[in-house]
């Protein structure tokens, strides 16, 4: 579905970034397919997407976007596990 294609066009993005090299897309890229894996409820891969993207930002020292991710990171967290 629309999904499917969503990840189709984000791998193809990350190809171009990696290629070019743009380390911030490639860590963007890593983001968005997080929040994707996120959405199809698949924790365990929107886990390790959001976990790429913060190594990513760490490396070149980009707080704003590491921040960004970690938000979506509890907000996963939030959304798989209950909390009372």
């Amino acid at each position: 579905g629309e999904y499917d294609k969503a990840t189709e066009y984000v791998y193809q993005a990350l190809q171009l970034f990696e290629k070019i090299p743009d380390v911030k897309g490639v860590g963007n890229c890593y983001q968005t397919l997080g929040s994707i894996h996120r959405q199809r409820d698949d924790f365990e891969k929107s886990k390790e997407f959001y976990g790429k993207a913060i190594e990513v930002y760490q490396k070149i020292n980009n707080e704003k976007d590491m921040a960004g991710t970690l938000n979506s990171l509890g907000v996963l967290h939030i959304s798989f596990y209950k909390f009372d």
